[in-house]
Parts: structure tokens; C-alpha cells; sequence
């Protein structure tokens, strides 16, 4: 055997390449305090290196520096964190209505075993039923049929699924409010001929303190389709005069009215009261394109510039 101590090393011992060690013997290493030997590795019968125990010992601490080895028990601990992702065989369309091909959690070699959901329903394969939409997947892991949701649509909607259709009924109100044809009406000033205001006759929306003062106008002779809805100051006007009458007239211009530049109301309005609207036109503007004496209409502005034969206004008024 060739032997190294500290003080010398046998002739022989070492070659160009090797050391030389006494057959299936440890190459040892003395521990710090000087008392005991530890084995490193050695050459057994088999030609086969072989670590000392010390170095077989498990240890599943992560190695700290570059050149230190991994243990193997540290590496097996590592790997079995991995989630590995099984290759899947996709065997063609599933119907979940009719649960057809037929799938049970009792199937057999049908590991790992996918379909594409090409027809949506409900299918108990033993476990409790599931739900599978068209585009979703069901496939079989370690003996069983599971659901992958691979589609899109929307969950629910206000809490119902399918095919939704909604309306403000469905919705409860929050910041934003609802409203009514007829308050509509008070909020939009610029409704055309063609809006219905018949149905908003006697709504409530239309009743303050002293009556129903808005409703009459609307029961007036302008309530029709073919007329012009009365503005927000119209219908406030009708409101703050309590006691008084509300209704409208309708005037299609003749050459008299033209020449003339005024018509004639059938009453003498509450001044603050008039709206004069030309049938699909805006609100005119009292004092700029028209002015009231007494019962007399009187063109300026806009309707004394523009207004030609055959053109209709109607005009709301109290009194």
C-alpha cells in the first residue's frame, strides 16, 4: 500500500496521475480537533468511486457557495415542488348535455384523456354535477373527469346568466335615477313634433300645490302628435300661475298674418306665461323675436325675418 503522512510519502505512491491507495480503503482525512479520522472516498473492487458516509449523510440544506455540491436529498426536495403538467391526448368534442362520448369517474386507462366541450350542459360523472359551457374542456387526471373553464362569457349579469335582457326594473337605482316619460318631458326642452305627449295626459308629474296645471296643457289642443310639445319654461310658467287657465293655440301663417306681422290670441295671456314654438323649430324668446300686446302677438327677431306663408306655431299661454 502506498502510504502519505504528514511527515513523508512512500516511494511509489504517487504517478504522473495518480495517487495509489491500498485496495477498497478509504483516502481519510483528519477532523479539526485531531482525534478521529473521516472518510473521504476510495476505489472499491468494482472500480467504482465511492463517498464517505460522511458525504452520503442527507442534507436538504441548499448549497451557499458556487463550487459547493448540491446533496442529494437538498435536489429531491427541490424537484418534488415542481409541478409537472401532464401531456394531455385530445380525443375529439364532448356533449355535456347528453354526455356524449359517455364519461364516469369509473372509466380506466382513459388517464389524461381530453375533449373539447362542443355542446354546453350538466353532467354528474359521480362526484356531483358540473356545469360546462361550449369552449370549456373536461379531462381525466388520476381516474377522474374534471372541468377546465376555458371560455369568455360574461358570468352573470344583475345576478342572471343566459341570454340577458334588462330593464330599469332590474336595476336598482343608485346615483343615477329613472325617469318617467313625462319627466322627461320637464328635462328635455327640445322634443320634436313627431314625440307622442298624449300619453303623458293627468301624470303625475305634472301636479304641483295649486293643480294640475301642467296636465291641462297637455289636455289642450296641442296635445297631439302632430303639434309641438310646450319647454320646461312653458310648463313652469303654467305652474307658478295659480288659478288661471292653461291651453294653446295654433296659427299657420296667412298673408294677413305676414303683412300684418302679429296674430291674435282668443285670450289675453298672463304675460310671463306665453311660449311661442314654430312646429319643428326651437322655443322663441319673448321680447327679442316676439313681443305681447294685450291679446296680440307681435312678430320681431327671428319671426319677423324668417316667417313665411303656410308656417305654423303653436303658442302656449295662461289666463
Amino acid at each position: 500500500m502506498a502510504k502519505i503522512t504528514k511527515d513523508w510519502i512512500e516511494s511509489g505512491a504517487i504517478g504522473s496521475n495518480e495517487v495509489l491507495l491500498e485496495n477498497d480503503s478509504f483516502l481519510k482525512g483528519r477532523n479539526a480537533a485531531d482525534d478521529a479520522d473521516i472518510d473521504i472516498l476510495k476505489v472499491n473492487g468494482s472500480d467504482a468511486l465511492v463517498l464517505g458516509s460522511k458525504l452520503q449523510d442527507a442534507d436538504s440544506s441548499a448549497p451557499t457557495l458556487d463550487a459547493q455540491l448540491a446533496n442529494k436529498k437538498y435536489v429531491d426536495d427541490q424537484v418534488a415542488t415542481i409541478s409537472i403538467p401532464s401531456v394531455f391526448e385530445l380525443k375529439g368534442n364532448w356533449n355535456a348535455n347528453t354526455n356524449t362520448p359517455t364519461l364516469a369517474n369509473t372509466d380506466t386507462s382513459v388517464d389524461n384523456f381530453l375533449y373539447y366541450v362542443n355542446v354546453s350542459g350538466s353532467t354528474d360523472f359521480g362526484a356531483g354535477s358540473k356545469s360546462f359551457d361550449v369552449g370549456d374542456w373536461v379531462y381525466n387526471v388520476n381516474g377522474a373527469w374534471e372541468k377546465a373553464d376555458n371560455n369568455d362569457d360574461v358570468l352573470s349579469v344583475n345576478g342572471q346568466k343566459g341570454a340577458v335582457v334588462l330593464d330599469t326594473d332590474d336595476i336598482t337605482e343608485g346615483v343615477n335615477k329613472y325617469v318617467s316619460a313625462a319627466q322627461k318631458l320637464l328635462i328635455d326642452s327640445s322634443l320634436q313634433p313627431s314625440d307622442n305627449i298624449s300619453e303623458l295626459t293627468n301624470d303625475s308629474a305634472f301636479v304641483d300645490a295649486s293643480g294640475a296645471k301642467a296636465a291641462a296643457v297637455i289636455n289642450s289642443t296641442a296635445g297631439s302628435e302632430t303639434d309641438q310639445a310646450p319647454s320646461v319654461a312653458a310648463m313652469k310658467a303654467y305652474a307658478d300661475n295659480a288659478g288661471t287657465t292653461a291651453t294653446s293655440e295654433k296659427f299657420t301663417l296667412t298673408s294677413s298674418d305676414i303683412t300684418n306681422q302679429y296674430v291674435t290670441l282668443s285670450q289675453t295671456p298672463i304675460t310671463n306665461s306665453v311660449q311661442v314654438i314654430p312646429v319643428g323649430g326651437p322655443s322663441q324668446e319673448k321680447d327679442v323675436d316676439f313681443t305681447l300686446s294685450g291679446a296680440q302677438v307681435n312678430f320681431a327677431g327671428d319671426i319677423a325675418a324668417n316667417a313665411i306663408l303656410g308656417d305654423t306655431y303653436v303658442i302656449y299661454y295662461s289666463y
